[in-house]
């Protein structure tokens, strides 16, 4: 094929040289050949829709350098040294880049395998904890808040709470968390740890005088509609895993609230699967993995397992089993909008939820009783 005439557009010779790499068998064989680094570039592509944004790809699985073989100690043959498997993939033709964007070719769907679809199981959840309801978290911050007005919380290490504090907050809590009179270290518990790490990365504490008290951001937060203060708490943590993207940037609090280890990528990918799936139903958390895996092929499962049973759960978004194995949803995460598009009690009954008895006004936990 005679692609170096001048004499043709750009545009025409670009067509024509990808026209001549997807025809026949051609693309195919290649395909066979590629290492696994590769497919599972293009499986990451496909799980996104075939198509996600260059910075995104790049960060992934490497760079896509300009041709220029009038640079001076250029390589003439650049497609024969690629040095990413997203640059190799795009000389093979099994990529496009579109503006700021990465594209999937057409032709190169077919060769790949279906995605794994995550379907609800029909056994009941075994789980010895009580399904949350769509207010808990609120209601449990709300009483948080309340706690640090009405008592004097110094904390330990310039970040921790006493066990004195958190053994009396964990017992004020919609579903007390058991072992706590145990512990002897903030670090060494959930539910608290995770309130205290909330209100500290929205904002809604302050020291004052030595002493743990809520800011007056925490105020307009408790008089803001229940949605708008899901979504702020919600909000709040994106923020602070966004810090731990910049290594000038200080360590985020979920680092230092030694929470499960989780980029923002992994979060948002985590969060975008979970969004996928209808509410009220119980899922296998295996195939979850398998399908999340796609989409994030480093991630470590032990990981995502601590996320599901911990925050994403303290969050009030899941319950996860007694084994781990699998989990119901409970709460679209990114939406997040307590009282909306949730199961109501009897379907949770029916997978082996039991809710709890949740106040229904936020305001009246702020009158903490000792």
């Amino acid at each position: 094929m005679d692609c170096h005439s001048t004499s043709k557009p750009k545009p025409d010779i670009h067509a024509r040289l990808a026209e001549h790499m997807t025809a026949g068998q051609h693309l195919r064989r290649v395909y066979r050949d590629l290492p696994v680094e590769s497919r599972d570039a293009l499986r990451t592509l496909q799980a996104e829709g075939g198509r996600v944004t260059y910075d995104q790809f790049a960060r992934d699985f490497g760079a896509i350098r300009p041709y220029r073989p009038w640079v001076a100690n250029a390589p003439r043959q650049t497609w024969k040294c690629a040095e990413s498997v997203a640059e190799k993939l795009w000389y093979l033709a099994f990529i496009e880049r579109q503006g700021d964007h990465v594209i999937l070719c057409e032709a190169v769907r077919p060769l790949l395998p279906a995605l794994p679809i995550v379907h609800p199981v029909t056994r009941a959840l075994a789980s010895d904890v009580a399904a949350p309801t769509p207010d808990m978290l609120l209601l449990d911050m709300a009483m948080f808040l309340g706690m640090l007005t009405r008592e004097r919380v110094k904390l330990m290490h310039g970040r921790q709470l006493a066990p004195r504090v958190f053994r009396m907050i964990n017992a004020h809590l919609q579903q007390p968390e058991p072992g706590v009179d145990l512990a002897r270290s903030e670090r060494q518990i959930g539910r608290v740890r995770w309130l205290h790490y909330l209100a500290v990365c929205a904002g809604l504490t302050e020291v004052v005088n030595g002493t743990l008290k809520p800011s007056f951001a925490a105020w307009q937060w408790l008089d803001a509609a229940p949605d708008m203060r899901w979504q702020q708490l919600y909000a709040a943590i994106r923020v602070d895993l966004a810090r731990r993207v910049s290594l000038s940037s200080p360590p985020s609090w979920w680092s230092t609230y030694c929470l499960p280890p989780v980029s923002l990528s992994t979060w948002d990918a985590l969060i975008s699967h979970l969004d996928a799936l209808p509410v009220g139903e119980v899922y296998s958390t295996r195939t979850f993995l398998r399908k999340l895996r796609i989409a994030c092929p480093g991630v470590i499962a032990e990981d995502v397992r601590a996320l599901l049973a911990g925050p994403l759960s303290w969050l009030g978004a899941v319950v996860t089993g007694a084994d781990g194995k699998q989990f119901a949803l409970t709460l679209n995460p990114s939406s997040g909008v307590p009282g909306e598009g949730l199961p109501d009690r009897s379907r949770l009954a029916a997978i082996g939820l039991v809710p709890t008895n949740a106040r229904s006004s936020v305001d009246t936990v702020l009158h903490v009783k000792g």
